[in-house]
């Protein structure tokens, strides 16, 4: 526990701040001093929201000028969390001569402290375009909770609206459970610099850019860095507020095989946690190699999706094994990657195939079956090999997806054990839009729901019905 001393400090002589480990390194090393932001993931119960509303407090009371935010995705949300955390923290140390509170419970929230004429108040997003939050002046610093939920757009713009000349350090505070690496927490910050965070350590990289300037009529440009630090928790770094059954409820993910709820609540690990209606996590089924049956007839199904500009659009394949005696499908391998070439998404399909493979199928909506025959042929002809043309598919997948569905959720589509496991990103993005799916009118990723439900049809009509 580390002690945090105030300028107040000398009034009564007795309030402190503690801090863990963990936090303290990353809000106070003098190392991490130039960084402008913050972004603190953590596990269930790892104290990241309680400490960094310590830090908040402390700068409150250490600050003139301080006008701070803290941010929600809804309003309400912020009197039961950051507001009730400060005002928690307040109370505890006897401070509460020095401050004025918000007393409605519904807010506004607001926190002044009367020494230093500093203010943290409290903004929800909700659904709006956050102009009530643009039009701070001197915007100081930001608590963004559950960063994961605000709009990229609105953080971006937030960001601009710091004013540096009050001798106040900016400092915009992200505090998340690293619920998807889809989230530009992690595509724009972490995933540029580290796969995942290391754990209970922060820290720290610069993102910079240039820009076009004119000095004295000769054209140059400007090169400008930002720091960013950044620290994944867990509840490892607040076991001395824990009680055992809470260590229990956490570890139990593990017990019970839900690995993937363990990764990110337990161990604070960047995942793919998306929860749709068609093909609910419950009923995810897997099978070992061993266990594959021989008599099975494979069937590979792809829609094209060639990416010219590589801005994270993705292809999926899944080449589906049927056992009619068995009455299963088998997903034999499946891929979800962003493909930029058609070469190479040709290729992937053809190193899929397998001896019992007797169709492969293709979206051919759009006049795709028109332009991918032309890629098929020349593909061959570059490599002075014969390939079969694809069958050509033109299904309307949410008409689709109940038959789909039916089977899933009586345990007749089977993955790999280690299927999105060990490091396995493709699988791992496959599973993630695979239970995020909703139908096609949600503007989700559904490139690998749409790959298995159109792989199970193009079985069906080439006699393999399942029933």
């Amino acid at each position: 526990m580390h002690l945090i001393k105030t300028p107040l400090q000398n009034v009564d002589g007795h309030f402190k701040i503690e801090l863990n480990k963990p936090f303290f390194n990353i809000f106070y090393h003098p190392d991490l001093s130039d960084c402008r932001r913050y972004i603190i993931t953590g596990g269930n119960r790892s104290g990241k929201s309680y400490s960094t509303a310590f830090y908040f407090l402390w700068r409150l009371l250490t600050y003139k000028n301080v006008s701070d935010v803290m941010i929600r995705e809804h309003l309400t949300h912020i009197g039961s969390s950051q507001f009730a955390l400060l005002k928690h923290h307040i109370e505890k140390m006897g401070l509460e001569k020095y401050f004025e509170m918000t007393k409605n419970k519904s807010g506004p929230y607001e926190i002044i402290c009367k020494e230093n004429r500093s203010s943290i108040v409290g903004r929800g997003l909700g659904t709006g375009d956050g102009h009530d939050i643009m039009s701070i002046h001197g915007l100081t610093g930001a608590w963004m909770e559950e960063a994961s939920q605000l709009k990229r757009e609105f953080v971006y713009r937030l960001y601009t609206q710091a004013d540096s000349n009050l001798g106040v350090p900016i400092r915009f505070v992200s505090t998340l459970n690293p619920v998807s690496k889809k989230n530009y927490t992690y595509t724009d910050y972490v995933g540029k610099h580290y796969n995942q965070l290391p754990e209970s350590i922060p820290v720290k990289w610069y993102d910079a850019t240039e820009i076009a300037i004119d000095v004295d009529g000769a054209p140059t440009t400007q090169k400008i860095k930002v720091a960013t630090a950044a620290i994944r928790t867990t509840y490892k770094d607040n076991l001395a507020h824990l009680k055992p059954e809470q260590i229990y409820e956490i570890e139990k993910y593990k017990d019970i095989g839900m690995d993937d709820y363990y990764d990110v609540y337990a161990r604070g690990l960047y995942g793919y946690m998306g929860e749709g209606v068609v093909f609910k996590r419950e009923f995810y089924e897997t099978y070992n190699a061993s266990d594959l049956p021989n008599d099975c007839a494979g069937f590979i199904y792809c829609d094209p999706n060639i990416n010219k500009k590589g801005k994270g659009d993705t292809t999926a394949i899944v080449n589906l094994w049927v056992c009619m005696r068995l009455k299963k499908f088998y997903v034999k391998s499946a891929r979800c990657f962003p493909c930029t070439d058609q070469n190479v998404l040709i290729e992937a399909i053809l190193q899929m195939r397998d001896s019992r493979t007797l169709k492969i199928g293709f979206d051919g909506w759009a006049g795709q079956d028109a332009q991918w025959a032309h890629n098929f042929r020349m593909y061959a002809r570059s490599k002075g090999i014969h390939i079969q043309e694809p069958e050509w598919c033109r299904y309307v997948v949410d008409g689709l997806s109940k038959n789909a569905q039916y089977h899933y959720g009586n345990g007749n589509i089977l993955f790999p054990h280690n299927f999105g496991k060990g490091g396995d990103e493709e699988g791992s993005l496959f599973l993630d839009q695979l239970h995020s799916f909703c139908n096609k009118k949600q503007n989700k990723a559904d490139d690998a729901p749409d790959a298995l439900i159109c792989a199970i049809q193009l079985a069906f009509e080439n006699g393999y019905k399942l029933y």
